[in-house]
């Protein structure tokens, strides 16, 4: 189950990655490309290194009072040195050394060093635009810290034979050999000061650099690459958080297990170019699929719903109420929306009774009936006209009384609802009747509302058929709703759902 679980996750992560492939191809291409641009059109720098032994400095004080000497350079001494190059000290030397004279803080800022303590090596590496200027003051780095180091230790050797002699001065004549060894020690550190300059070795001088070390626009492109790539997966998990809109019925079956009803395209909405059949054929899926929830005894009163308002609802009723009567059913059309009411406007009807003087008892049902024309007593419509208090009607016991005689006169009872998260005046209707359709569009309807207006229903105690989806473009919409059913078919690991109750227990029960 759970390799199943794992193996539909990855399916929904790939059809996310498909949907949103517009976002990554872009940034794929466009920030290596602009990565390229970039990294071709920046100065060329070079760098070279020169590669330093550091000894120790060849004297101790501590010699002169008979303690032994350090046996080699320590991590600490080594680090001193290193720190050194990085003084501004350091960089006024080499500015007046190098041709032409540079500053000395631009030198500084171009200039690293790195400490080798296994092998006492020091690499100071100078950049520069110029590979020839970049190797010049490497290696001239290296010289004065050769002679820094040198002066820093014939100094220490000074001051330790000034002291050393003025010791020798102050020592009575009749102590022969003490004077002796301090005059034997003298002369060591005088020959030791005139030695000083070996402790540092230039293993390797710096050459000037045939490549540049930056920019590389080869490099730097490929690394792009996939940052590109890294950026764009989360520029799609960044929009699929902010856009909660459902985009296709690939969405759909991820938010519910119900079925699919119908695909309707574009132009079966108002205002569009019709199709004719095309049209028609989605709102006969509609009726067919209604047929088969529940095959010995399907809905015979169907309640229309979505979650808000312009979602097509009132579109799915009226086509569905047409494609019922031309398959010789006898159809009422009943428009429950008592506060935005659109049925009598699609339908151009005069103005008239309605539902809401039927249930207020002024009419008959008789006389608040309209038989469309051209349907051969087929279709009839309860119109209706916004009233106050709407909400108290459609829950009255008069309702129920209307719709029991409805289903016993019509072989189909369709009921056009309010927006069921607007207002709650569908809400008692989804119990009284047999089953219900939610219509969802396609780049309109949120995520979060079509779930909340599905649980709406069942704490209604309502029993979903299935959805309707709307707005589905026609060059998909077919083959997405055979894909659809198929994959229903065959994945045998989504939920079955519930057959609805019959519609004469339900009616019974009214």
């Amino acid at each position: 189950m759970a390799r199943d679980e794992r193996a539909q996750d990855l399916r929904d992560h790939l059809t996310t990655l498909r949907r949103r492939i517009w976002v990554v191809v872009p940034v794929v291409i466009a920030l290596p490309l602009l990565v390229f641009v970039l990294s071709k059109s920046t100065t060329k720098q070079y760098e070279a290194s020169a590669t330093l032994q550091v000894e120790s400095r060849g004297v101790d004080p501590t010699l002169l009072q008979g303690q032994p000497r350090d046996p080699g350079l320590d991590d600490q001494e080594l680090a001193a040195t290193a720190r050194v190059v990085q003084t501004l000290s350091a960089a006024r030397s080499v500015a007046r050394r190098v041709e032409p004279p540079g500053d000395p803080e631009q030198l500084r800022d171009r200039i690293a060093v790195e400490a080798d303590p296994e092998a006492n090596f020091l690499t100071i590496t100078a950049k520069s635009v110029d590979p020839e200027r970049a190797a010049e003051v490497a290696n001239t780095y290296a010289q004065v810290l050769r002679l820094s180091r040198t002066n820093d230790a014939v100094a220490r050797i000074r001051r330790a034979t000034t002291e050393l002699e003025a010791t020798l001065a102050g020592m009575p004549e009749e102590d022969r050999n003490g004077r002796r060894q301090l005059s034997q020690q003298i002369q060591r550190l005088r020959a030791l000061a005139a030695t000083q300059g070996g402790n540092i070795t230039v293993l390797e001088r710096a050459l000037p650099p045939d490549d540049a070390s930056s920019p590389k626009p080869v490099r730097d492109t490929l690394v792009a690459v996939p940052i590109a790539l890294l950026l764009g997966l989360g520029l799609v998990l960044l929009l699929e958080r902010l856009n909660r809109r459902l985009r296709d019925v690939e969405e759909l079956r991820e938010l519910t297990p119900l079925p699919l009803l119908a695909v309707v395209p574009p132009s079966a909405f108002p205002g569009r170019t019709a199709r004719g059949d095309e049209d028609l054929e989605a709102f006969r899926m509609l009726r067919t699929s209604l047929m088969y929830v529940n095959v010995d005894d399907p809905p015979q009163d169907v309640v229309i719903t979505s979650a808000g308002a312009g979602e097509g609802k009132t579109t799915v009723s009226v086509g569905l109420a047409h494609v019922a009567a031309l398959a010789d059913k006898r159809v009422v059309l009943v428009d429950a929306d008592l506060r935005r009411p659109r049925v009598r406007e699609r339908f151009g009807l005069d103005p008239g009774p309605g539902l809401e003087d039927v249930l207020t008892g002024d009419v008959s049902l008789d006389d608040a009936l309209h038989e469309i024309p051209g349907t051969h007593g087929m279709l009839h419509v309860l119109a209706s006209s916004a009233v106050g208090h709407p909400s108290e009607l459609v829950a009255s016991e008069a309702m129920r009384r209307l719709l029991r005689e409805l289903t016993e006169r019509f072989d189909l009872v369709i009921v056009d609802t309010p927006p069921v998260l607007a207002v709650s005046d569908a809400v008692p209707l989804f119990e009284q009747c047999s089953a219900t359709v939610l219509v969802v569009r396609m780049g309109a309807t949120h995520r979060e509302a079509a779930r909340r207006a599905l649980e709406m229903v069942a704490q209604a105690r309502g029993r979903v058929a299935g959805i309707a989806a709307t707005d589905v473009k026609i060059t998909d919409s077919y083959g997405a709703y055979g894909r659809y059913h198929y994959a229903e078919r065959t994945a045998g690991t989504r939920r079955p759902v519930p057959a609805l109750q019959s519609t004469r227990s339900r009616r019974s029960e009214r």
